[in-house]
């Protein structure tokens, strides 16, 4: 989501992110991965989680925890 500017609007960005992120969460998944960094996107979609009472049921993995994984791997040496 853009401002008129070209610049990223950070508000409707998380908004649609949580959004996202909470109907995977209703159907079913176990873990919300984001691959993102940006300012209050990850504390979006927690608050998102506690508030629909599932935060105990499905796990937030950080981007930093996923690049270190093992899963990352093949998309690091892919040659574009």
């Amino acid at each position: 989501m853009l401002c008129e500017d070209g610049t990223i609007d950070n508000r409707a960005s998380v908004k649609r992110l949580v959004d996202v992120a909470m109907a995977y969460a209703r159907n079913g998944c176990q873990v919300i991965a984001p691959s993102d960094m940006m300012d209050g996107r990850i504390k979006g979609i927690k608050d998102a989680l506690v508030q629909e009472d599932v935060a105990h049921k499905i796990s937030l993995m950080s981007y930093s925890a996923k690049f270190a994984s093992g899963f990352y791997g093949p998309f690091r040496y892919v040659v574009v």
